[in-house]
């Protein structure tokens, strides 16, 4: 074995251009997939790195007649899970929150969580400083305690090593720092602040107040699939001792690994997948084309080896030695290309969304991903390497002293097939590419209803020990807007509950006065906002009729509402809106006073969602996202409205400030990611496809120069050699095109289904790649097929 591994090294240092060509070759595809794998290795399979991960889960109740499987959960239900010992070791809760923190030099919003005192430790977490909490903390007279995170203490405390003991305000209440938690550790997702969960003599007995989030370790030897029959036992029994609440309501039991994955990630990273493998086997039928002409040109000396004595197998075994090296070569060289992609990705990625990605920070090269770039090099060497080393080692001595340049046609066959399969792998990964990006160019130039350009956004709460009233908040928020507005860069001050391309928002079922649902349990909706009367002028919303808000004058007026273009005409398809009325379920009637264009909250949507706006002034929220027009770049106004909101009210706190324009990028950069990374990946395998076509066109005219020659000297002309040789080659393509057309329709429909709203399937994109392709196909085959104009007829003879 060493002496053959000596022997593979020498050949293929001696054939330095063919070694490189097939290293480069698998490193494309190689480093292809290992980026891929780093990203579904810590996003979806590694996302909570936690010692004994496989053991821990996350307990949910589920509503199956409403189509929910994961609703938080009542105290009363959490705490009999906790005594099922039979099957869980340990039951812990955490409720999030959110919360401003004051006393510091701004006030800030953060994420906050109640924890019962075991659930940090449950998640694997330990204290950078300090402790975390302890059972302890829920003694009546304890200190209130607060475990920090270490983000939050290197952002907005500058890493004081001697915090322990300190302070911290929370909505007006202080909490003695307790510790530290270990850096990385964020549960639930980017939590900044923990304190201890204690439930009052209310929460225990309600079972309709669902909130909590319940993570449980299994106990030795138990199943997941034994504790959800355990909880589905208890469900059984709750419906029938509690109809009126739990009838209908079940348990489910996820993996820790699972329930942290963010939904939309399994459908993109599965795309990705399937186009890196494309790309993966594009580079294989490559290689597969560069060991067959390295086999012909080795095939006198393989022969003659085997005349000499020596077995097949031996001989086969020594080609595929030669072909692992060449795939540890190509491994070797993919993962700096790996690398290199991943470290694109993370300079990409906008830092707002990294955050809230979770395992992103697990993204990276390790020796999962070197081991797994390892086996796909081998794995690809040995299937499309092995019909290769087979062919080589098959003919004899006397065949290769008889072969002649009459016969090198009939050996062109293995490589036209892999011509041909190399196009329709090609054309299919091309079409997914184009269909991705014209998907993201329809959602980044339609119109979204709005103008994004010139506008600052930033949210804030109002504090709600100082503002309990809905009269103080409307009061505040209107004085906050004033002193906005009246700073000189700013045109226009406006507040809302919820921006376009926030991620968030509200949706409410309703009813039209006079037209009923006729089904009760499937009423209309409609995206619900709280806007207030310069809403409209500040995002430059159209107004098509009737009027808007109007200051101070809707607040002791009747309830009013302004509903979009998309909303009117399916609420009221045969009349005008203005003066009709609508309610919320349960709520009060609502006067239609105007129509405005529609807004396009989210990418996802395909058509607008129909929305209604309420005034501020009739329904105030003491969270409140405000935007400002202003004549200059957004972010220098920035630190004029911070002055204000001190001025105003120290403990006000400011969030997610950034322009709007930004905001927008944010919210569809999956979409434009997935597309950059699609056209990426088609771009290798075009590349790829065209320099096999390449290399097989000039292996032809090459081994076939002899035969072109006689041709010519016997009448034929060159051009018309030249035109049957391309003929020939471009048959091959069309045979590929026509196989990879249905390849590339399937793989189309899958990225239709998985990404909704994304992906439209049209002919012309179809159409258009096709001819592209053929197009580079035929250039890729013209040049080198342009030697045959200068074969010398009479050379070829004397060699004949």
């Amino acid at each position: 074995m060493l002496t053959d591994l000596r022997f593979a090294a020498r050949s293929l240092w001696r054939r330095p251009l063919l070694t490189g060509a097939v290293g480069l070759t698998l490193a494309l595809g190689i480093g292809a997939n290992a980026a891929v794998f780093s990203l579904i290795d810590a996003l979806m399979l590694r996302p909570f790195p936690v010692p004994g991960v496989e053991r821990l889960v996350m307990i949910y109740e589920t509503l199956p007649a409403w189509g929910a499987d994961r609703i938080p959960v009542a105290v009363p239900r959490f705490l009999v899970w906790r005594e099922q010992e039979e099957v869980f070791q340990q039951v812990e809760a955490h409720l999030p929150w959110q919360a401003t923190v004051t006393g510091l030099q701004q006030s800030i919003r953060v994420q906050a969580a109640s924890a019962t005192p075991g659930f940090l430790g449950l998640l694997g977490a330990r204290p950078a400083l300090g402790r975390l909490l302890t059972p302890s903390d829920l003694d009546d007279g304890a200190t209130p305690a607060a475990v920090l995170s270490h983000a939050f203490w290197i952002r907005h405390l500058s890493a004081d090593p001697q915090i322990v003991g300190d302070t911290i305000n929370l909505n007006g209440r202080s909490y003695e720092i307790a510790g530290v938690a270990q850096p990385g550790f964020e549960f639930p997702r980017q939590c900044d602040i923990w304190l201890p969960l204690r439930f009052s003599s209310a929460q225990l007995t309600r079972r309709d107040a669902r909130g909590l989030g319940v993570a449980a370790r299994l106990a030795e030897g138990v199943s997941r699939s034994r504790a959800q029959a355990a909880l589905d036992v208890l469900a059984a029994g709750w419906a029938e001792e509690y109809p009126e609440s739990d009838r209908g309501r079940g348990a489910k039991v996820v993996e820790l690994s699972q329930a942290v994955v963010h939904p939309g990630a399994p459908p993109f990273l599965s795309i990705f997948q399937a186009a890196v493998v494309i790309v993966l086997l594009v580079a294989c039928v490559n290689v597969a084309g560069l060991l067959l002409v390295r086999g012909s040109e080795r095939a006198q000396e393989l022969s003659l080896r085997q005349a000499l004595g020596a077995r097949r197998g031996r001989l086969l075994r020594q080609l595929m030695i030669e072909n692992a090296l060449l795939a540890l070569i190509g491994a070797a060289w993919a993962l700096p290309l790996a690398w290199a992609a991943l470290e694109v990705l993370r300079q990409t990625i906008p830092p707002r969304i990294r955050r809230f990605v979770v395992g992103w920070d697990q993204v990276g090269l390790d020796w999962r991903t070197a081991a797994f770039a390892a086996a796909v090099g081998l794995a690809a060497v040995v299937v499309f390497g092995l019909l290769p080393a087979i062919s080589s080692s098959r003919a004899s001595f006397r065949e290769i002293l008889n072969r002649s340049t009459r016969t090198a046609s009939r050996r062109m066959s293995g490589r036209r097939l892999l011509v041909t399969a190399e196009v329709a792998l090609t054309l299919t990964l091309l079409i997914a590419a184009g269909l991705a990006v014209q998907g993201t160019q329809r959602i980044v130039s339609q119109d979204q209803g709005y103008r994004p350009q010139g506008l600052l956004t930033l949210q804030t709460e109002l504090p709600g020990w100082k503002y309990r009233q809905e009269e103080q908040q409307s009061r505040l928020y209107q004085q906050l807007l004033d002193s906005l507005a009246a700073l000189p860069s700013v045109e226009l001050a406006a507040a809302v509950n919820f921006l376009p391309a926030s991620n968030s928002g509200w949706t409410r079922a309703f009813e039209v006065e006079g037209n009923p649902p006729t089904d009760a349990r499937r009423w209309p909706t409609a995206s619900y906002r709280v806007a207030s009367s310069d809403y409209f002028r500040t995002l430059d919303i159209d107004l098509m009729e009737g009027r808007t808000f109007r200051p101070g004058m809707e607040a002791e007026a009747r309830p009013v509402a302004v509903v979009s273009a998309r909303m009117a005409q399916t609420a009221w398809p045969q009349g005008d809106p203005l003066g009709k009325r609508f309610r919320v379920r349960d709520g009060e009637w609502l006067t239609v006073i105007g129509v405005v264009g529609d807004v396009r909250h989210s990418w996802e949507e395909t058509t607008p969602t129909a929305t209604f706006y309420v005034p501020l002034q009739q329904s105030p929220s003491a969270q409140m996202s405000l935007a400002l027009r202003v004549r200059k770049d957004p972010l220098e106004v920035l630190p004029a409205v911070r002055t204000k909101f001190r001025e105003l009210d120290s403990d006000l706190p400011i969030f997610q400030a950034r322009s709007q324009s930004t905001s927008l990028s944010e919210h569809i950069y999956p979409v434009s990611a997935a597309a950059g990374l699609m056209s990426v990946f088609g771009a290798i395998a075009l590349l790829l496809s065209l320099v096999g076509i390449y290399g097989v066109m000039a292996y032809t005219v090459s081994s076939r120069s002899q035969e072109f020659g006689i041709r010519m000297a016997l009448g034929a002309s060159a051009r018309s050699v030249l035109r049957s040789s391309l003929i020939s080659a471009l048959s091959l393509v069309v045979v590929g095109l026509v196989i990879g057309l249905p390849m590339a329709w399937g793989l189309g429909r899958l990225m239709e289904s998985y990404l909704f709203g994304i992906v439209e399937l049209n002919a012309g994109a179809y159409l258009a790649f096709t001819l592209s392709l053929a197009l580079a196909a035929w250039v890729a085959a013209y040049i080198p097929s342009k030697r045959i104009l200068k074969v010398d007829p009479s050379e070829a003879l004397r060699a004949e």
